[in-house]
């Protein structure tokens, strides 16, 4: 199964297990498995949190950038080494989207193998 992992600000956003719950739902309705923030126990360090998160990068086929996640410290971290895995001819590419924006249909299709 295709992993995606989506990142966008926690810390500022009281409502952020609904906003990252309803990606989840979405995207798993596309077959996709979601790797999401919402997977880590609770009580954890920032650090020990960011940890988790960089593996799932390190795990995932792609990432969803949710609209707010230059907000995210953590967030511009991840996004910054999923670039530097791009630059990587050992990893496969690995694309990043704003959710909702007029390349979601085309990041479907790319995980999905269709082609124009």
């Amino acid at each position: 199964m295709i992993k995606i992992y989506t990142i966008g600000a926690i810390s500022c956003d009281p409502d952020w297990k609904e906003k990252f719950q309803s990606v989840k739902e979405k995207w798993e309705s596309h077959g996709f498995k979601i790797l999401s923030p919402l997977d880590h126990p609770a009580g954890l360090t920032y650090d020990e949190y960011m940890q988790r998160s960089m593996q799932y990068v390190f795990e995932c086929d792609g990432m969803i950038q949710l609209p707010d996640w230059r907000d995210s410290p953590g967030a511009v971290a991840e996004t910054g080494l999923c670039q530097a895995l791009n630059s990587s001819v050992e990893c496969r590419q690995r694309p990043y989207i704003e959710d909702g924006s007029e390349y979601e249909q085309a990041f479907i299709d790319h995980f999905m193998g269709v082609t124009a």
